[in-house]
Formats: C-alpha cells, structure tokens, sequence
C-alpha cells in the first residue's frame, strides 16, 4: 500500500493548510505606528533596515526573530544588542548579490524554517532582502506570483533579472535548493 496521503486526503486538509498559513500564504502590508512598513508573507515579515525604536515596536507586536542579510559595517549601531534587549533572538547571514550561493541560501532556509515566528527578515532598503526571499520560494510558488510579491516587498528593478534566473534554475531543477 502506498504510504503518501490520497488527493482527496491532501484536499481535505486544504482548508486546515490554508487557516495555519501554510499553503502559500498571502502577502499583507503590515506598518508600525511610526511609519515603518514590511510586507508579511506565512509569518515572514520583509523589509528593509528599522530603526531601534522600531524594532522594540516590533517585539511589543509579538516578533520573536530578526534576521538581518547586512553585511558587517552597514549601520553605526550594535543591532544584536537591541534586538536581544527587546526579547527577540537575531541572527545575521550577510549576503549580496554577488554572494549569493546555494550554501548561503541553505543555511537562510534553515533559519526561516526554525526560527520562531513571526521574523522579520531584512537588508538595509529591502532590495536584497525581497531577492533572497524570492529565491528561497522558487518552486514554492508561480514565477509570476514571486515576483510581483518580491516587487511589493521592495525588489528594484535592477535585481529582478537576477531573480527571474534563480527562479527559471529552479523551475528546470538546474540548482535545486531542496
């Protein structure tokens, strides 16, 4: 007997998927009272550099995690500090977009995945910090739907290209992240 669950068994639990936020989940504009704005996308906030004030806002709203693609030097101030003294656990994977290699990214899944929610998930504008996300969901979702979630979030044009490549590697299963 087959063990993988039946097509009307996957189907059943749909509605249960959809409430808990895991089948494709859809994007929402989430803004803090001093204007800071992120796009929240299954618990996964994207957005570009807040600023102390705002990441205590943030943990005030119930964010456990803060992850932060910056590279070392971006900001003249101790993030890690901040975020611990707000009750949040931070961690830091600094990535550009000419660092951006499957051993990176796997090591961001693995965090996004086991992080507790929600996590806020950000560069220093949220160019970058859309691109990865949008990598990390290829195969996840529609090419399309990727994309215009990205733009939203703050992708800029100049790293869309970027983004359609890894997105068109993974559709092929040339560079497989999973």
């Amino acid at each position: 007997m087959d063990p993988r669950p039946t097509v009307a068994a996957r189907l059943a639990l749909l509605p249960l998927l959809l409430l808990l936020g895991c089948a494709g989940a859809s994007p929402r504009e989430v803004t803090t009272a001093d204007g800071f704005r992120m796009l929240e996308v299954g618990g996964v906030a994207i957005a570009g550099q807040p600023s102390p004030d705002q990441l205590a806002e943030l943990s005030r709203q119930g964010y456990r995690t803060v992850i932060d693609i910056r590279r070392p030097g971006e900001i003249d101030w101790d993030e890690a500090r901040v975020v611990g003294e707000a009750s949040m656990r931070y961690a830091r994977v600094p990535i550009t977009p000419q660092t951006i290699e499957v051993g990176v990214l796997d090591r961001l899944r693995t965090l996004l995945d086991d992080s507790p929610r929600p996590i806020l998930f950000h560069c220093g504008s949220g160019n970058r910090a859309a691109l990865v996300w949008g990598i990390l969901e290829a195969g996840e979702r529609p090419k399309e739907e990727i994309l215009e979630i990205a733009r939203r979030a703050g992708l800029k044009a100049g790293l869309e290209p970027m983004l359609e490549s890894w997105i068109d590697r993974q559709e092929s299963g040339a560079g497989r992240l999973r």
